[in-house]
Order: C-alpha cells, then sequence, then structure tokens
C-alpha cells in the first residue's frame, strides 16, 4: 500500500474492532545510565531530531568532538547540508559551541559507514558513544525501499 489512500482503505476494509484492543499496557522499566559523552558519533544530525540532539551535545561541557556523519544528497554535500540546519534551527549563542562539530561524509546504509579509511580509522580510534538518530521516516512507499532497508537488520 504504497500511497495514504491505499493504506488507508486497507485500514478501513480490515473490519477488525478489536483492532485498538490488542496490545496491553507494556510495563516500562527506566534505568539511569551514564554515556561517555566526549567523542560521539551522531547520525541523522540533518533530521528534526538529530539537528536539535546536537544543539544540545555541544553545549555539553564533557563533549569535546561530535562526528556527524551525514550523505550527499540533491548534489549538496554533507556540510552544506548541515549549515543549512544550523542556520535555520541554532542560535548564535548555539554557534560559539561549533568547534566541536566534526562532518564526516558517508552513509549508514554501506558497508564500511561508506567512509574513507581516514575517517573511519579517526571514528573507531576516538568514538565513545553512538547516539543514531538516521531513519526512514515515510509511513508509506514502495515494498522495494522498506524491504532493502528491512533486509539490513
Amino acid at each position: 500500500y504504497s500511497n495514504v489512500k491505499e493504506l488507508s482503505n486497507k485500514i478501513q476494509d480490515n473490519g477488525d474492532s478489536n483492532f485498538n484492543n490488542k496490545y496491553q499496557d507494556v510495563n516500562i522499566l527506566n534505568k539511569d545510565i551514564e554515556f561517555d559523552l566526549s567523542n560521539i558519533l551522531l547520525t541523522g544530525a540533518t533530521g528534526f531530531l538529530g539537528i536539535h540532539i546536537l544543539r544540545e551535545l555541544i553545549k555539553e561541557k564533557n563533549t569535546k568532538k561530535v562526528y556527524c556523519l551525514i550523505r550527499e544528497k540533491n548534489n549538496i554535500n554533507p556540510l552544506e547540508r548541515l549549515k543549512k540546519r544550523i542556520d535555520y534551527y541554532f542560535t548564535e549563542e548555539d554557534k560559539k559551541y561549533l568547534e566541536k562539530v566534526k562532518v564526516v561524509s558517508g552513509n549508514f546504509e554501506t558497508n564500511g559507514l561508506g567512509l574513507n579509511s581516514e575517517d573511519y580509522i579517526e571514528l573507531t580510534e576516538n568514538v565513545k558513544t553512538i547516539i543514531h538518530c538516521g531513519a526512514n521516516v515515510s509511513h508509506y512507499g514502495k515494498y522495494e525501499r522498506f524491504y532493502k532497508l528491512y533486509k539490513r537488520m
């Protein structure tokens, strides 16, 4: 059901009146976990969630470096893509911390994250924590695209 109309029709035609009652409440266990935020690999930094997480991370006093894994898209290089988001979401005060950011050109959908050997070695030697915000947030689309993503898992 690759578009909203087809998906909606499928849901309406389901006829399952108990659809919303199939799932019971889930107990959530909260644990305090300490993470080393000194050197972080962040994916999805050009998305809504990722750019907000980036802004908070660079203001953290213990953060030394945030490596942002960003792919080229629509012939716009990764650094330019991030600059556009920073200009839109960051205040001038936020921009004071940008020396902590390093853009790494790559793609988490490819082997070795699509990194050149120099970047790959730098990340493996320095990164302490990975925050993965990159995602396909489409709720409908072509089967082949979703299957391709699922197959990697």
